[in-house]
């Protein structure tokens, strides 16, 4: 059998053999019944995080191995205050910090923290973060956050704090009756990238996998994934917030019983600064699902009051589905989504609007941007715009998409005043190859007053043609 080396400290073997640990034990074994702590520079031992932690110097790596728990600590939580290294002497795994259903498991209150290869568990605290509560610089290497729970924050808590998952970093299976199932980030920075997860927490309330009103990153290969929320974002929740998406990161397989599948971006009343969702690189929001009784809205995204979604690079939303609802891709209400570059929104499918349910701001297309192969039970396969601006401009294309009803690509019409309803092509934007089966249809653009395109040019060679049954409805 495989044998695992301890960490490579000079002077290691002794110190393990005066704490009665195994220098070599077999891998899936727990390798120390109870708690085993090591300061190396010490020359130390202890049987208590906490008791480690309180004489070592700044800057000092602690090796833990074997289970600690928080029983007997001061409020019921482990807290470090200054520069540590906290590691798993003998690998992922073989080192676990318990919060024996009776607290936050660990407290980082400041300094520079980094957690390698660690277990954090058993967390339980009915006032938020159930297993860590962050306002230092904290940093998780290949450790994993689970079985916590919590009023908010059930795995992370992180105040006004950085926090950052790297390696393969994971935050999964961590519960909340309120607010961030996996993570919390009140005011914050939350950096996630490498191959780190947040996955399978839940949420009673919003943000299934975070909650963020801070700054949150995600980048390289990390996913937010399989998360859900009884109510909005099954993935993310973002108030009075930025999410930054890059790389080939993800937010897939979330689901909401109300809005928001994937994301929920929302600007709060009084003076904030809008919320925004910014997609580059190949990042992606993919096979998420908003569904509750009457139909859940935004299978990928909702955006409300007056947040802002762009869509770069390669990045798309995808293969979303809004349950009975409206906008399969994304649903906006008094907010605004542009896609450029060469970003799309396809395969997403909801009652109205596949890809997109605009109610009141605007949708822009533009550079090689396109939104194709959505389909709507309803109205607007590709995008149905009620009260707002939709401007395709560039090498834009709304293409491919179908509706059970009129407006294969777009539909256009039903806000108020009926005015605010206004599609605009320019360049050499296309809405081609749509296709509508309502009883007036409108296979590429279905347009309620008969007044509100502008640029589009019928007919074959122009912007708007090839969709079945017709291109525009009524004709112009």
């Amino acid at each position: 059998m495989r044998m695992l080396r301890a960490v490579a400290v000079p002077g290691l073997l002794g110190l393990l053999a005066a704490a009665g640990v195994a220098a070599a034990p077999a891998a899936g074994a727990a390798p120390v019944p109870g708690c085993t702590v090591i300061n190396p520079a010490g020359g130390h031992h202890y049987t208590s995080l906490q008791d480690a932690v309180n004489n070592a110097k700044p800057d000092a790596t602690l090796l833990v191995a074997g289970t600690c728990t928080t029983t007997g600590n001061p409020n019921g939580t482990t807290t470090v205050s200054q520069n540590l290294t906290i590691a798993a002497l003998f690998g992922r795994g073989l080192a676990t910090l318990t919060g024996d259903e009776a607290g936050t498991v660990l407290t980082v209150s400041s300094g520079t923290v980094t957690l390698t290869g660690l277990t954090i568990t058993g967390g339980n605290n009915e006032t938020g973060a159930g297993g860590i509560y962050n306002d230092g610089t904290l940093t998780l290497d290949n450790t994993t956050v689970t079985g916590n729970t919590a009023d908010g924050g059930g795995g992370i808590w992180n105040q006004a704090g950085t926090l950052t998952l790297q390696g393969s970093a994971s935050v999964s299976g961590n519960a909340s009756t309120y607010e961030g199932g996996g993570i919390v980030n009140i005011s914050g920075a939350v950096i996630i990238g490498g191959r780190a997860s947040v996955s399978h927490n839940s949420a009673t309330d919003y943000g299934g996998g975070i909650y963020s009103a801070g700054t949150l990153t995600v980048g390289g290969q990390a996913a937010v994934t399989g998360n859900t929320a009884a109510s909005y974002g099954g993935g993310v929740y973002v108030y009075s917030g930025v999410l930054n998406m890059s790389g080939r990161a993800s937010v897939a397989a979330n689901a909401s019983s109300y809005e928001g599948g994937g994301i929920y971006v929302q600007t709060p009343s009084g003076g904030y600064a809008d919320s925004t969702v910014t997609l580059s690189g190949s990042a992606s929001v993919v096979g998420n699902t908003a569904a509750g009784e009457g139909g859940g809205d935004g299978g990928g995204i909702f955006a409300t009051d007056d947040a802002a979604v762009t869509l770069g690079g390669d990045s798309s939303v995808s293969r979303n589905d809004a349950k009975d609802g409206d906008g399969g891709g994304m649903f906006l209400y008094s907010a605004t989504a542009v896609v450029g570059g060469s970003a799309s929104v396809s395969g997403n499918a909801a009652a109205n609007g596949g890809g997109f349910y605009d109610d009141d701001y605007g949708v822009t297309v533009d550079g090689s941007g396109q939104v194709s192969g959505n389909h709507a039970s309803g109205d607007g396969g590709g995008i149905d715009n009620y009260g707002g601006e939709v401007a395709l401009a560039g090498h834009a294309r709304v293409s491919g998409n179908t509706a059970g009803a009129d407006g294969g690509g777009i539909y256009n019409g039903g806000g108020t005043p009926a005015a605010n309803d206004s599609v605009t092509l320019s360049g050499q934007a296309t809405v081609t190859f749509n296709r509508a089966t309502g009883a007036d249809s409108g296979g590429g653009i279905y347009d309620v007053t008969g007044t509100g395109l502008s640029g589009a040019i019928p007919g074959f060679g122009g912007n708007v043609f090839g969709n079945e049954p017709d291109d525009i409805y009524p004709p112009m």
